[in-house]
């Protein structure tokens, strides 16, 4: 039971935290895509985007999430609910907005603006991290069933100047807060802040030392290569977004104000049946930058030569085997304040290859073996957060209990 409710409680956190911070990178360039809105309806659904961009701290009212796996006659259920409230520390936004575009050929030909931002990061940055830190998660239930057993539990915790608060009957066996500083907590694990301060110098000290002027030296990151790669990764970005379509629906009531909705779905079939993305994908593969980045190992796919048809060929068969599934984001937007006060995501992932057992039988002259399941496999997998109080959030919207007792962070495994 412990380490069930332990293991779900963080795949929850990561899950629920990471998603809604996922919120302000929406407002990227590329990030909004309003095929299918009309004029007014795309300024108003990329206003929110933008808005959220510098949205540091909020509430959720409530979020759930739920996953289902059926394979083999046999099905798996996980689902979670409950609510929070995150206020993100100041220190950490001002890094954030520095942070150079790691995905770019100009991080990679100039390190300077990263071992900038490394040398903000400390011992000291660390603990101003900790300290400024505002986080509440009320998990009400997580529930896991299998074929074998079903469990369940609750957790409560709290993060707040500096000092952790959890309460997990389930976990530690009463319903009494528990508590334990940042310093307490590292001291636990064994990790020692000043080792950071000494890792960072000796990173940045090598990152000063690269000789940048020749990446061709270094496999894989060659000047040309990476501008190549990039492009096509670029291009291949606005297919994907080309195939993405937002409709408007009714509106509705959402903490006291109406709300704008928007669905985006995902054409997966017309996707993987298109032939610019055969023609993209077999450019790729072929590319001979692509093939030096897996010429390592035992991995084929350095050797592997591909052509147009037999690529959209093997999309086609992977259309067919995925034909139940699907991929839709769902947002209401506050009409008074332009914020997203509402996201949801759904996902089905269908696979049969009942259709094309016979074409994938072997390696489609492609000089791959193609091993594919014998029976239908469906997952789903549904999230939904109501996010409100945007930048607004009270110094009593977090409340650490008054009482509680030292952590028991050898029962928690911690050490």
């Amino acid at each position: 039971m412990k380490r069930f409710v332990r293991t779900s409680v963080v795949a929850v956190l990561v899950v629920v935290l990471g998603l809604v911070g996922v919120l302000p990178a929406f407002a990227q360039d590329g990030g909004v895509n309003c095929n299918g809105l009309s004029k007014d309806d795309c300024k108003l659904y990329q206003g929110a985007t933008v808005a959220m961009e510098d949205v540091h701290a909020f509430v959720m009212p409530g979020w759930d999430i739920s996953a289902n796996i059926d394979a083999e006659g046999e099905r798996m259920m996980f689902a979670s609910y409950g609510s929070g409230a995150l206020e993100l520390p100041m220190s950490l936004i001002a890094l954030m907005s520095d942070m150079p575009d790691m995905e770019s050929v100009q991080t990679l030909q100039d390190m300077t603006p990263l071992i900038n931002l490394l040398r903000m990061i400390d011992a000291e940055w660390v603990k101003q991290v900790a300290s400024e830190l505002v986080l509440e998660v009320d998990i009400e239930r997580v529930m896991l069933m299998t074929p074998d057993e079903s469990q369940e539990g609750s957790l409560s915790l709290i993060v707040k100047d500096g000092l952790f608060y959890l309460k997990a009957p389930e976990l530690i066996g009463d319903s009494d807060w528990y508590g334990v500083s940042f310093d307490d907590l590292l001291a636990s694990m064994d990790i020692n802040l000043a080792e950071l301060d000494v890792a960072m110098e000796e990173l940045i000290t090598e990152l000063e030392n690269l000789d940048l002027s020749d990446l061709s030296e270094v496999e894989g990151l060659s000047p040309e290569m990476m501008h190549e790669l990039q492009a096509m990764g670029e291009e291949l970005n606005e297919l994907l977004l080309s195939f993405e379509v937002v409709t408007r629906g009714p509106d509705e009531s959402l903490h006291d104000q109406a709300m704008a909705t928007f669905v985006s779905e995902y054409d997966i079939t017309g996707l993987l049946l298109s032939m610019d993305l055969a023609e993209m994908l077999a450019r790729l593969v072929n590319n001979p930058a692509f093939a030096d980045l897996f010429a390592s190992g035992d991995s084929m796919m350095g050797e592997m030569q591909v052509d147009e048809l037999q690529m959209h060929l093997l999309l086609t068969a992977v259309a067919l085997i995925m034909r139940g599934s699907s991929f839709s984001v769902e947002q209401w937007v506050g009409l008074d304040d332009t914020y997203i006060h509402k996201l949801g995501l759904h996902a089905v992932l269908a696979l049969d290859v009942s259709p094309v057992e016979g074409l994938l039988g072997g390696d489609m002259g492609m000089g791959m073996d193609i091993d594919m399941p014998t029976e239908p496999i469906n997952m789903s997998f549904d999230f939904t957060v109501e996010i409100d109080e945007h930048n607004a959030l009270s110094p009593d919207a977090v409340v650490p209990p008054a009482d509680y007792e030292p952590m028991p962070l050898e029962e928690l495994q911690l050490q």
